[in-house]
């Protein structure tokens, strides 16, 4: 058991707010998945990118939580959308040690189409697609059961990991800890799990 003091923020102490990038090229799609996100009312950080390329380069400078990405997707600023783009795309992430790779992804598409092809190789790669569309709200059912999961998931991992912004390390418990306990700032005790120390104070 740890002892911090009790004014700080749990959120500094647990880690930042869950990251999202969407992957799309067209704007109004993006802008619609972007009012989804903001609606779950979970503080997510939403990053838009419209080329597999600027998106990999995103990926490559921050960790990303939650990947939402379009099939039919272009390689590159004036290139021509491609119905496997998206696929390739992530192929692309699963090979580049340099990318930290997302909790989970969603792909998504307006092109019925493309839905039936895609379905399997998607899957094999531990995905899930949607088609998005203005009639039915499915996809948006969908968005934000993964997001609460998602949020859930990273709040348990990081509540599990001992994190501070200052240790003090004393080695005797009295005077050394003592005198520590007894500076004001409303000490209290944190247990973190497998951890068998105990501290004890007035």
């Amino acid at each position: 058991m740890a002892s911090v003091p009790a004014q700080f923020d749990p959120r500094n102490i647990e880690g930042r707010l869950m990251r999202l990038l969407i992957v799309d090229d067209e704007y109004d799609k993006a802008g619609e998945i972007s009012k989804v996100v903001s609606a779950a009312g979970l503080g997510v950080e939403v990053e838009h990118a419209t080329t597999a390329a600027s998106a990999r380069r995103s990926l490559r400078q921050k960790g990303f939580d939650f990947l939402v990405i379009d099939l039919n997707l272009p390689d590159t600023l004036g290139a021509s959308p491609t119905p496997r783009g998206g696929i390739e795309f992530f192929d692309m992430l699963l090979v580049d040690e340099k990318v930290e790779l997302p909790i989970d992804v969603l792909f998504i598409t307006a092109l019925e189409d493309l839905l039936v092809d895609a379905k399997e190789s998607i899957e094999k790669r531990g995905g899930t697609l949607c088609q998005f569309s203005n009639v039915n709200g499915e996809w948006k059912s969908v968005i934000t059961g993964k997001l609460h999961l998602a949020s859930q998931r990273s709040r348990r991992a990081e509540a599990m990991r001992p994190r501070a912004d200052i240790a003090i390390v004393t080695a005797l418990l009295k005077p050394e800890l003592d005198a520590v306990l007894d500076l004001k700032y409303q000490w209290t005790d944190k247990r973190f799990p497998d951890d068998p120390s105990v501290v004890r104070h007035k």
